[in-house]
């Protein structure tokens, strides 16, 4: 998936292409999508 990212608080955020991600057992993922 592309994905805005950082590794650190106050980095600055880049674009970067991450594996899809998975749930926890007990947990969920949101798909959060712009137009």
């Amino acid at each position: 998936m592309r994905a805005v990212y950082y590794e650190a608080f106050g980095q600055m955020p880049w674009i970067a292409n991450l594996p899809d991600p998975a749930p926890s057992p007990d947990g969920v993922v949101l798909a959060v999508r712009a137009t």
